[in-house]
């Protein structure tokens, strides 16, 4: 366990919590909730920070402020676009190469903000534009593409799309610079892959149907896995996180969508808006628990197993992890400013001391 270094020059009263953590090629960042944004090494030393706020004087609209639901890297540029409950979207050019300092201090400033929208849930870069789940409080369908970010002046505009699939909640794309690869998108019960070529969404090239409301999409080799908690999990309050058990995983072919192979959860993992609550690590998925215990899917086996004890005699909120390095790296949204760090070598170990129920 680390402290997540939360220190800023902004206080209020918004409970201690990791809001987002995301990998960033061989670095990462992470979100303080209502606190800062920090830009770290594969060894999460902190080598920048953003503090600051639009609102110095108002509690409320500071924790908004610093309420972060994306941070994406936009390919081939070395920006980095963080995104917050506000729809505030800031461009920071971290110094990478910089050393950490001795003491850490709210030292970074964005080089351009931009207006997009806000209540947005679910971010992924395609290119230099965005592509992104419709505001949650309203549950609209489909998804926004966001014109290029280089060519946007105040405002960030975009158009709609794959707007006959209903409500969004999970994405992952890979593509060029220029915006041409795939975009993956999961919902209530199915999980979808589209082409896309220079920013555009364009044909489907599968559709598959899941027993779980995907909240994760992750792109591993040939396969797409995708994961969630139980059908129906889509309509949950934001704060009624406690609600989003069961579910499953399935291990989809990247190309047609075909079900490789599918699990049901051993126990709930923390789920809720915004959270990743599944890895797949040396192409071995791993669920985080309510209490921050970790649970592994053994080869061939239906169900999956719980490898190490809990973190805590209570839940924790929602899960943030990420494999960063050789790590696996989580955070919670009630856990406290601190991030939990589990060499993935420990993994393999428990994963390969569990059954091998291939046939």
């Amino acid at each position: 366990m680390i402290d997540s270094a939360p220190l800023s020059r902004v206080q209020n009263s918004q409970p201690a919590g990791i809001g987002r953590l995301v990998r960033l090629g061989n670095r990462c960042a992470w979100n303080n909730l209502g606190r800062n944004v920090v830009f770290a090494d594969a060894s999460l030393r902190p080598v920048a920070i953003f503090g600051g706020t639009m609102f110095p004087d108002d509690d409320e609209a500071s924790q908004f402020d610093l309420d972060i639901h994306a941070i994406v890297e936009l390919t081939g540029t070395g920006q980095v676009a963080v995104l917050n409950h506000l729809g505030a979207l800031r461009i920071f050019e971290p110094s990478w190469s910089g050393a950490p300092a001795r003491a850490v201090g709210p030292d970074l400033n964005e080089v351009r903000q931009l207006e997009f929208v806000d209540d947005i849930e679910r971010v992924v870069g395609l290119g230099d534009r965005l592509v992104t789940s419709r505001p949650r409080g309203q549950r609209l369908d489909g998804v926004m593409v966001s014109e290029p970010i280089g060519a946007a002046r105040q405002r960030l505009g975009w158009s709609t799309a794959q707007e006959p699939l209903g409500f969004v909640t999970a994405l992952a794309a890979r593509s060029t610079p220029d915006g041409t690869g795939w975009v993956a998108l999961g919902g209530e019960g199915w999980a979808r892959l589209v082409e896309a070529r220079h920013g555009r969404l364009g044909t489907t090239r599968w559709q598959t149907a899941v027993d779980f409301c995907c909240a994760v999409l992750v792109a591993c080799g040939p396969s797409l896995w995708a994961a969630g908690s139980a059908l129906g999990g889509a309509g949950v309050d934001d704060y009624d996180w406690g609600q989003l058990g069961g579910g499953g995983l399935a291990q989809l072919d990247l190309s047609t969508g075909a079900a490789v192979a599918s699990a049901r959860f051993g126990d709930d993992l923390a789920w809720g808006s915004g959270g990743t609550a599944l890895v797949v690590a040396d192409g071995v998925p791993y669920g985080v628990g309510r209490s921050g215990e970790l649970h592994a899917l053994a080869p061939g086996a239906g169900v999956t197993t719980r490898v190490t004890d809990r973190l805590a005699p209570h839940p924790l909120g929602i899960a943030h992890a990420a494999v960063v390095g050789d790590q696996l790296v989580i955070g919670f949204n009630r856990g406290g400013y601190r991030l939990h760090v589990v060499p993935l070598g420990t993994l393999g170990r428990l994963v390969r001391s569990l059954p091998d129920r291939r046939a």
